[in-house]
């Protein structure tokens, strides 16, 4: 049995996988608001609770993770303590267990590439839209870390303004972008994706305009993606993507801007939505773990 953690900025899930990849019990809780690091381990292990049975533990958490867990980015407030913090060595030395730790949008994508949307693929890529843009590259079964980490990054893909200026893909393509372009063009103080895209159909004028601008941008992003990896898949998941008007908008957009920019031979990348809605970064992180011992 495993113990599969996903840390995340607003709560923090555990589950027991057994050998199946198949969740026996899990549970959720707020995530710690604490003052130092070590605050913050000793409080994710004690929720741990009984660890017998327990063969090894495989966290997915925010931020850029090096090789050997460190914590080299600032995610989240709430876990920004973790800054620089060796997650493997934290959790071991309160538990005497093997810990694997992965970034959480690359182990989302990890258990689309083995059991999920792009299973049975070489090469995919998962654009996970949410507060900020998570993602993965996989090729031959290996996540692409890069030297520094940000392989996969894909909140940080560039995207210049008619201004000239440069923004990026957390601030343009995320969920909480979508909600802010909303509010500065409509001058209103909506709270949630969900209800900009309620808005959009009931054809709120505004909403439409912000919502075509928006699929723009994620377009561009993946355009550019594809010009440097040119995956067999691309899985994009989300809340948002529970909309199921969204992944065909993005489709349709998609092979517009990538006949002009590609011409021909045609790009033959296929866009999915990906399968999981639930678990997906708690799982990848598993297998990863499985895969690894």
């Amino acid at each position: 049995m495993y113990l599969g953690i996903d840390i995340g900025g607003s709560t923090i899930k555990y589950a027991h996988v057994n050998a199946d990849l198949k969740v026996v019990k899990e549970w959720t809780i707020d995530t710690f608001e604490v003052t130092s690091a070590k605050a913050f381990y000793d409080a994710l292990v004690e929720e741990m609770g009984d660890l017998s049975g327990i063969k090894e533990i495989a966290i997915s958490a925010p931020g850029v993770i090096a090789d050997d867990s460190t914590v080299t980015s600032i995610a989240a407030a709430k876990v920004a303590i973790m800054f620089e913090t060796n997650v493997n060595e934290e959790v071991s030395k309160r538990t005497n267990m093997r810990v694997t730790t992965v970034n959480d949008a690359k182990a989302a994508g990890y258990a689309e590439y083995s059991m999920g949307a792009a299973r049975g693929t070489k090469s995919s890529i998962a654009y996970i839209i949410g507060t900020g843009i998570g993602g993965s590259l996989i090729y031959n079964g290996e996540i692409i870390n890069g030297i520094d980490g940000y392989g996969g990054e894909l909140s940080r893909t560039p995207i210049m303004m008619a201004d000239g200026s440069i923004k990026v893909g957390a601030q343009l393509c995320s969920a909480s972008g979508l909600i802010y372009q909303y509010n500065e063009r409509a001058n209103a103080d909506v709270k949630s994706a969900r209800e900009v895209f309620d808005k959009f159909h009931a054809d709120d004028p505004v909403a439409i305009e912000v919502m075509n601008a928006w699929v723009n941008y994620i377009v561009i992003a993946l355009v550019q993606l594809v010009s440097v990896f040119n995956p067999d898949v691309i899985c994009i998941g989300g809340g948002v993507t529970q909309d199921d008007s969204l992944v065909p908008r993005i489709q349709a957009v998609f092979d517009h801007y990538s006949a002009l920019v590609f011409g021909q031979p045609a790009c033959t990348t296929r866009l999915v939505r990906c399968e999981f809605l639930t678990n997906s970064n708690l799982l990848g992180a598993v297998l990863k773990a499985h895969e690894t011992e």
